[in-house]
């Protein structure tokens, strides 16, 4: 097994087409749609974790870089890097291997060593997972997720919510 780490502006045509076939395992769209996602919805820094085993996608994942803001004390927009984790996928073959979790880990690497917050949006019956791999659980009224409509959980890592951030307003960009 080998874990690949890339940047969306150095994926090849071939390795963006797996992607959009392994992901199509788990979500009903055709191909050409995938492709078009992928497109529409991937910057040039964003950075894909594709754990790959004899050729074949076992796990992926995306860690798209994008914008958040909170007002400071004098009530300025203060903008921000963070780190969106998305399209975490493993393979239903490798499931309950601890292949999730090594995956995840890999990530958390990541925004350690580059020192960014990395936010995720799940369903409820994923919390205990993500929580129990180090990703706290956001119950905060003051944050605000811009371009989602979806109801999902905001869970962070990597992000201090000290008491003195619990009344700052944070506003998430995802596009």
């Amino acid at each position: 097994m080998k874990l690949i780490k890339i940047k969306n502006k150095e994926v090849s045509q071939l390795l963006i087409d797996k992607i959009c076939k392994f992901k199509m395992k788990f979500w009903k769209y055709n191909l050409n749609s995938q492709l078009n996602f992928f497109y529409e919805n991937h910057n040039n820094d964003d950075l894909h974790f594709i754990l790959i085993d004899k050729n074949k996608i076992l796990a992926y994942n995306v860690l798209k870089k994008r914008i958040f803001t909170k007002l400071d004390k004098s009530k300025n927009i203060v903008k921000k890097y963070f780190f969106l984790f998305d399209s975490f996928l493993v393979d239903k073959n490798f499931r309950n291997q601890n292949i999730g979790s090594k995956h995840l880990k890999e990530n958390k690497i990541y925004l350690t060593k580059v020192g960014k917050p990395g936010f995720l949006l799940c369903k409820k019956k994923l919390i205990n997972f993500y929580t129990k791999n180090d990703w706290e659980l956001i119950i905060n009224k003051n944050f605000k997720v811009k371009n989602y409509k979806k109801k999902k959980y905001l869970m962070s890592f990597n992000f201090n919510l000290s008491k003195k951030n619990k009344s700052t307003k944070f506003t998430l960009n995802l596009t």
